[in-house]
């Protein structure tokens, strides 16, 4: 049987991170964890990483799940390519991993999607393949979709990618606390491209009434292909994610 590891380079993300490796966890062989002090996201900042975010809090979480949670502290790293290309090699050479599956602290998954995915990937030839992404925006109640199609399996046998276009993962990290999504503003790579006023305009102060003609992602706003809005947060019922973070403090909010 191919041996399965999931993996998250971890920094930040107190917030989800249990939640995150609950969904993946009953169906890989390892899940680790790539622990770095350092923002790998592309860029840095002075501004205090948020209260409950540091390493003994992060692990005490990744310790709870047990043995088949394996902690890894690593070292600076100058970019997220750096970052994730460590992982790799690490559960490819070290652990012998036949399958990597990439779950970020703020993404969860539903069981048969994933499933279903990792066995495509499996018997499939491409090294790397993409899913779809479904962004929850301010909490359970909005969500927003896109066409893009982020990698999250790896195979270090396979050459190439391929999209496996009926598979998505839940992704809320634009769901967090107004505070943890500044530091994440601070420490992205496209820093740059992020209107200043866009965190208290468009995520603190959004209300569904509210008028944003560019969207509400951070960095994308028009799609140049279709001429809409990359994000517009359409209402969501939530009992479709309830078995999967229903516990979450933020359940029973309407906006977080």
């Amino acid at each position: 049987m191919p041996s399965v590891h999931a993996y998250c380079g971890l920094h930040y993300g107190k917030e989800y991170f249990e939640w995150a490796i609950a969904s993946v966890l009953p169906f890989v062989d390892l899940y680790h964890v790539f622990y770095s002090q350092w923002p790998s996201h592309g860029g840095s900042t002075r501004m205090t990483i948020p209260q409950g975010e540091n390493r003994e809090t992060l692990k005490y979480v990744a310790d709870s799940f047990g043995t088949d949670v394996v902690w890894h502290d690593c070292p600076r790293f100058r970019h997220e390519g750096e970052h994730r290309t460590f992982a790799l090699n690490t559960m490819f050479q070290s652990y012998g991993a036949d399958l990597a599956v990439w779950n970020d602290a703020d993404e969860c998954w539903d069981a048969d999607i994933l499933c279903n995915a990792m066995d495509k990937a499996i018997a499939g030839q491409a090294r790397e393949y993409r899913v779809h992404a479904r962004h929850l925006w301010k909490g359970f109640n909005w969500i927003c979709d896109d066409a893009a199609m982020p990698v999250r399996f790896v195979k270090p046998t396979g050459t190439g990618e391929a999209y496996l276009n009926d598979a998505y993962f839940w992704h809320f990290g634009y769901a967090q606390s107004a505070v943890l999504v500044a530091y994440k503003l601070k420490i992205h790579g496209h820093r740059a491209d992020i209107d200043p006023n866009w965190w208290k305009r468009v995520y603190v102060d959004w209300k569904p009434e509210g008028s944003f003609p560019q969207g509400v992602h951070p960095t994308n706003g028009v799609d140049a292909q279709t001429g809409k809005p990359f994000w517009t947060p359409k209402p969501f019922d939530k009992r479709y994610i309830e078995r999967l973070v229903g516990d979450h403090p933020y359940w029973d909010e309407e906006f977080v």
